[in-house]
């Protein structure tokens, strides 16, 4: 009974360390994860703001300029964003199947482990 005792305080140890582990990786990942949503953000303000640049270069102001053709230039840059977004979309999806199987496995044995 003894020996079972000091292996049950064992495994509590060793479960308490593995949650104190976790815990930080947590708090980690999730400071990675602020810092590239920030990064993210800043590096598409930059990619808007020369965009915005290379169009006003394009645009020829004078007399003869046809404010349709202008506004049909900017949906025409409106819409290729969006289709940038939607596949950028569409890959962020990619592996995500496999990463929830891997943490459904990792669970389940742990699970078992733990039984």
């Amino acid at each position: 009974m003894a020996e079972n005792v000091t292996q049950l305080k064992m495994h509590v140890k060793a479960y308490d360390n593995n949650v104190l582990k976790i815990k930080h990786a947590t708090e980690t990942v999730g400071k990675i994860r602020e810092n590239l949503k920030k990064y993210d953000a800043e590096l598409k303000m930059i990619c808007a703001e020369v965009e915005l640049s290379e169009l006003a270069g394009t645009f020829n102001f004078g007399i003869t300029t046809d404010l349709r053709q202008i506004e049909s230039m900017l949906q025409d840059q409106i819409n290729t964003n969006r289709a940038r977004v939607r596949v950028a979309t569409d890959l962020s999806t990619n592996g995500v199947t496999d990463i929830e199987r891997e943490i459904a496995a990792e669970a389940s044995l742990a699970d078992d482990t733990f039984r």
